[in-house]
C-alpha cells in the first residue's frame, strides 16, 4: 500500500480543516479500491518541489460528509491550490480512519499526527537533503511564483524563513536581464525594508544567480501573503520608475557597477510578476 501514488485536481472541500488549522488539498479517490482508509505519511508535488505533508483517505465519519476524498495537509506551504493538478505520495500508513466524538478531540489527534510525520521527515530529511535547499528543486517543472524555500530554526521562538521569488520559469530560458536583476535587487532591497508590515523582519534580499528570481530572508513572523501584500505596496508606490534618480543606491559611492541598470524592462518585470501574485495567492 505504501508508495502509491495519486495525481487529481484538486477541488473545494467543506473547509473544516482550514477552520482547525489544518487547510487541506482534497482530491476525489472514490474510484481508487486500491488505496485502504487512513492516516498517511505522504509527499506532494507542487510547482516541481516535494513538500512533506499528511494525508487523509477515506469518508470523514466525524462530519456530515458525502464521497471518498484524499485530504492532504501541506507543510510549509503557503498559497492557492484549487483546479490544480497535483501528485501525492502516500508513504506509510500511520493510522486507520475512526470517528471522533468533538472538534477539539479531532484537532488534537491531527496535531499528534503531524507530530509524528514532521519528526521522522526531519530525522529522514537530515540524511538524504542537500546543504543548499535549493538543489532540492526540480526546477524542470518550477514555475513563476512565491515559494518558501527553507526553514532555519534558531530555537524554539526564532527561525528564519528562505524565500523563493521566482519571476521566470527556469526551462522557459527566458531569464531576466542583468540589468532588471540588479534594478530590482536595489529597489526592493530598500524599499520592503520600509515596509510598515514586513520591514522589521527582513534579514536579507539577494538575487539569484541564475537570473530567474530572488531569495528573500525573513523571521518567522512573515507569511506568503504578507510577502505579496509588501510586494504590491512597494510596486504601487514606487514603480513605473523613469529615470536613474528613481534607483536608490545607484550611484559610484554606493554601489559596485552603477552603470548595470534597466528602466523599461525593469518596469515590465515587476508588473508581470505582481501579476503573477495575484493570481497565485
Amino acid at each position: 500500500m505504501e508508495g502509491v501514488v495519486v495525481e487529481a485536481e484538486v477541488v473545494t472541500g467543506n473547509q473544516l480543516g482550514r477552520k482547525l488549522g489544518f487547510p487541506t488539498a482534497n482530491m476525489n479517490v472514490a474510484l481508487r479500491a486500491d488505496i485502504s482508509n487512513g492516516v498517511y505519511r505522504s509527499q506532494i508535488t507542487i510547482d516541481g518541489r516535494v513538500y512533506q505533508a499528511m494525508s487523509n483517505v477515506g469518508v470523514r465519519p466525524s462530519v456530515d460528509s458525502t464521497g471518498r476524498w484524499l485530504e492532504t495537509h501541506v507543510f510549509d506551504f503557503h498559497g492557492n491550490l484549487y483546479g490544480k493538478t497535483l501528485t501525492v505520495r502516500l508513504l506509510e500508513k500511520i493510522r486507520d480512519e475512526r470517528k471522533f466524538h468533538s472538534v477539539s478531540e479531532l484537532r488534537a489527534q491531527l496535531e499528534h499526527d503531524m507530530e509524528y510525520c514532521r519528526e521522522y521527515n526531519n530525522e529522514e530529511n537530515n540524511m538524504k537533503k542537500s546543504v543548499v535547499s535549493s538543489f532540492d528543486v526540480d526546477h524542470r517543472t518550477l514555475r513563476e511564483g512565491l515559494y518558501l524555500r527553507s526553514t532555519y530554526t534558531i530555537n524554539e521562538q526564532l527561525a528564519v524563513l528562505s524565500w523563493d521569488l521566482r519571476f521566470c520559469a527556469p526551462m522557459d530560458r527566458k531569464p531576466l536581464e542583468a540589468g532588471v536583476v540588479h534594478t530590482i535587487e536595489h529597489l526592493m532591497a530598500y524599499h520592503l525594508r520600509l515596509d510598515e508590515t514586513i520591514g522589521s523582519a527582513i534579514v536579507s534580499f539577494c538575487p539569484m544567480g541564475c537570473q530567474t528570481g530572488f531569495y528573500l530572508s525573513t523571521m518567522n513572523s512573515v507569511t506568503a501573503a504578507d510577502i505579496a501584500a509588501a510586494l504590491t505596496r512597494v510596486y504601487n508606490k514606487v514603480f513605473p520608475i523613469a529615470t536613474t534618480d528613481d534607483i536608490v543606491g545607484l550611484n559610484e559611492i554606493q554601489c559596485g557597477n552603477p552603470y548595470l541598470y534597466a528602466i523599461d524592462a525593469t518596469n515590465e518585470a515587476m508588473s508581470n510578476y505582481i501579476k503573477i501574485l495575484r493570481e497565485v495567492l
